[in-house]
């Protein structure tokens, strides 16, 4: 009876962890116990969303991102500042579309 009851709960609720108590009167009749996974999956995933909540931007902190980048760009392209930039940039230009020749 176990095992077919184990079987079907792991058919009806893939995401728990079954888990079998013989009774205590000795009748042999065991008991299931059903830990859900979901439980598990859900401190998990709390877990998670803490730690990457450190790492998000805010409005304000992404610009001064994209304007500290556009700096370093321009003076990578620079002649001057192209040596000390940290984003080493080199000024190509596109002279016509490509035609597939």
């Amino acid at each position: 009876f176990a095992r077919r009851l184990n079987k079907m709960v792991r058919l009806l609720v893939p995401d728990c962890d079954v888990r079998f108590l013989r009774s205590e009167d000795g009748s042999g009749k065991g008991a299931a116990m059903v830990t859900a996974v979901a439980y598990r999956l859900a401190k998990q995933h709390a877990e998670r969303q803490r730690i990457l909540n450190t790492l998000r931007l805010n409005r304000d902190q992404l610009l001064k991102v994209k304007k500290r980048m556009e700096e370093e760009m321009n003076r990578g392209l620079a002649k001057k500042t192209h040596d000390t930039a940290a984003v080493k940039m080199l000024p190509t230009f596109v002279r016509s579309t490509p035609d597939g020749t």
